[in-house]
C-alpha cells in the first residue's frame, strides 16, 4: 500500500462528516494545479488534499495529545483559537507518522492561515479548501466565480488574484465577529500586495 492509499484507508476509517469536503478540495487541487503547476505531481497534490483535514473532527484532547508527542508548540494566537488546532496536528501526522515530503507538510500547515511566499503547492491546497464545489458559504461561491472567471479571461495572476481576495474575505470576516486573526494571514495579504498582486 502507498502513502496516498494508506492515507485515504486510514481517513475513511474516520467520522466521515468532512469527507465530501475532502474529496472536493482533492478534486479542486488537481485542476489548479494542472492549470499553473503541472510539474506538481497527481500523488502530492491528493496526499496535502486529503491530508489538510485529516485531524479536522478529532477532540482537544486528541490534538494535544498530537502537540505533546512530536513536540509541536502552538503560538498565542493559535492557542486561543480552535479552528487552527487540526492544521498543525494533521501536520505533525504527515511529518512524523506518513512521512511526506515537506512540500506537502507546509502545505497541509498553513492551509488555514497562509502564509507569506506561499510555495506552489501551498498556494493550490489553500485555494482548493476555499473554492471546492461543496462550499456554498457566500464567500467561498464568490471566490469561487472570481477565480473562475480570471482564468476564463486567463489573467497571468489569476491564482494569486484569487488568494488575495480569499484573504480579504477572511481578514474582513475575522473582524466583523471579533476573532483573533492569526499574523500568517496579513503576512500573506502583505507579500501578495507587495507583489504587485490585485
Amino acid at each position: 500500500m502507498d502513502k496516498l492509499e494508506l492515507i485515504k484507508y486510514d481517513l475513511y476509517a474516520q467520522d466521515l462528516r468532512r469527507i465530501k469536503h475532502i474529496e472536493g478540495v482533492a478534486e479542486s487541487a488537481i485542476e489548479i494545479k494542472n492549470r499553473h503547476f503541472p510539474f506538481i505531481t497527481d500523488e502530492t497534490a491528493l496526499c496535502a488534499a486529503y491530508m489538510h483535514d485529516f485531524t479536522k473532527e478529532y477532540s482537544k484532547e486528541q490534538h494535544f495529545a498530537i502537540f505533546e508527542r512530536y513536540g509541536i508548540e502552538l503560538d498565542d494566537c493559535e492557542a486561543r483559537t480552535e479552528k487552527l488546532w487540526h492544521a498543525k496536528s494533521a501536520y505533525a501526522l504527515a511529518k512524523y507518522v506518513y512521512a511526506l515530503d515537506d512540500e506537502i507538510c507546509t502545505a497541509v500547515l498553513y492551509h488555514t492561515t497562509g502564509r507569506a511566499a506561499m510555495q506552489p503547492l501551498e498556494k493550490v491546497i489553500y485555494l482548493a479548501d476555499y473554492i471546492e464545489k461543496t462550499r456554498t458559504f457566500v464567500d467561498c461561491v464568490d471566490v469561487r466565480d472570481t477565480y473562475a472567471m480570471l482564468c476564463e479571461k486567463r489573467d497571468k495572476n489569476a491564482l494569486d488574484s484569487a488568494i488575495l481576495y480569499s484573504l480579504d474575505l477572511t481578514i474582513t470576516d475575522l473582524l466583523e465577529s471579533r476573532r483573533m486573526i492569526h499574523k500568517n494571514t496579513f503576512e500573506a495579504r502583505n507579500h501578495l500586495l507587495k507583489e504587485g498582486i490585485e
